[in-house]
């Protein structure tokens, strides 16, 4: 026999085979034989496969002593035992291993010992990095439970953790998921508002691209089968315009020009947030001046005398999931201007425009102490920066940290952000801060 770190062989010496030009009679064993390899230069190492291992059993006895060897897939066993005495030695092989057993022992209970190889530490070790077959930032999945509840998952590794949400698609209130993968175990409990268990889901993932298993009710009471398949979701961003003219009864009229947001792709919340964005239209035009036209005693022609109302929106992120845009806006009338920033944030799989508590995994004084902290000392920064070139502060307050200045910081409105690839953007409406600021 002869074992390298991969393959288990058995020599057995071809027919024909000259056992006299190496010194050899065909009584030779294949020990013998082995050696003439070795000289030649022909015994398989983990780089060559000259010999072939296969199944099987051999038995052979000298004497008192039985010997058998045994080739059973990646394992190979060598048993020799003294039939009269009990005595033996066993030794275990395996591939890609090594020598996994020693045993040996004079038989009827006397000294003896039996070592094996402890894999424990190494194989817990490798099997989680093998565990870990979530390469990308976020996997979305589509399927059912129980056959006929259709749902949509969305898991966000974090090495073999994994959180998310799912939902059902003739609700889509999102229910929260934290869990982590094993081997090829997969384990994801659900949350409910409270932060309480409301199900989980127990099932075997060999792939990313899917996975099956049971639904369990936090009492146990309720199981039901589930099966979902990674989705390969795309989406693409483009724009419609809208370029119309009000004139409220009189020659006069104000214009509405907008560039809103039309997406395409297969994410079953695109028709939702689609429908939001021509729904948009209704808002922008109840920002008309149209009242004030009409009570105007001069000629206005929209863009041309700067009686308008504008919205330009682009594209700021995909993440997953998650797209964001924002928007330029611009106008004026009789002399005010209209200026600001707009930003949405949707969910393409639910169509769920989102709010600052959907996008940060910690309690909301957290995340606000954070952006009032951030804002609070950049304008603080900023007004410094105008008291000492002789402005003033610039802001409607002069210290941002008490008083008018640190309830305005305050009332901020938790819709007003967008995200980008690298950040989260704040947003104040105009006049909110200042007479003559839009701080973002």
């Amino acid at each position: 026999m002869w074992v390298t770190e991969d393959k288990i062989y058995e020599f057995s010496p071809p027919d024909g085979f000259d056992y006299n030009a190496y010194g050899l009679n065909e009584q030779s064993n294949s020990t013998d034989y082995a050696k003439v390899l070795a000289k030649l230069g022909q015994l398989p190492s983990s780089r060559q496969d000259l010999l072939r291992c296969k199944n099987g059993k051999m038995k052979f006895s000298d004497g008192p002593w039985e010997t058998e060897i045994t080739i059973e897939d990646d394992i190979c066993t060598y048993h020799s035992y003294h039939t009269a005495s009990s005595h033996f030695k066993k030794l275990v092989w395996k591939k890609g291993k090594g020598l996994i057993q020693y045993s040996w022992g004079y038989g009827a209970h006397r000294d003896g010992m039996d070592l094996m190889l402890d894999e424990s530490s190494k194989t817990t070790q490798n099997s989680q990095q093998d565990s870990n077959i979530f390469k990308e930032a976020s996997y979305e999945y589509s399927g059912a439970i129980n056959e006929n509840l259709k749902i949509h998952m969305s898991l966000y590794p974090n090495g073999n953790n994994l959180e998310g949400t799912y939902f059902y698609k003739t609700i889509k209130k999102e229910i929260r998921l934290q869990g982590k993968v094993e081997n090829d175990q997969i384990l994801l409990n659900q949350f409910g508002e409270n932060g309480s268990v409301t199900g989980t889901f127990k099932g075997v993932i060999k792939k990313v691209d899917g996975f099956d298993g049971i639904w369990t009710s936090p009492d146990g009471k309720r199981t039901y089968p589930f099966e979902v398949s990674l989705v390969d979701n795309t989406v693409n961003f483009s724009t419609f315009d809208v370029n119309k003219k009000y004139n409220n009864g009189t020659k006069s009229f104000v214009e509405l020009k907008l560039k809103l947001p039309r997406l395409d792709g297969n994410y079953d919340g695109i028709p939702e947030i689609n429908k939001y964005f021509v729904d948009k239209e209704k808002f922008f035009y109840y920002e008309l001046p149209l009242e004030i036209l009409k009570e105007y005693d001069k000629l206005v022609e929209g863009v041309k005398d700067n009686w308008y109302r504008s919205a330009d929106y682009n594209l700021e992120a995909i993440l997953g999931p998650i797209i964001s845009v924002s928007a330029e806006l611009n106008g004026g009338a009789g002399g005010v201007g209209w200026a600001g920033i707009e930003g949405d944030t949707f969910n393409l799989n639910s169509g769920k425009k989102l709010r600052l508590s959907d996008i940060f995994k910690v309690n909301k004084d957290e995340y606000m102490k954070y952006i009032y902290d951030f804002v609070s000392e950049k304008i603080m920064n900023q007004i410094n920066k105008n008291l000492q070139a002789g402005y003033g502060s610039g802001y409607d307050f002069d210290d941002a940290y008490s008083g008018y200045g640190y309830k305005s910081i305050r009332d901020f409105d938790p819709n007003d952000f967008y995200i980008t690839k690298n950040a989260l953007v704040v947003f104040y409406p105009k006049y909110g801060l200042a007479r003559n600021e839009l701080f973002s």
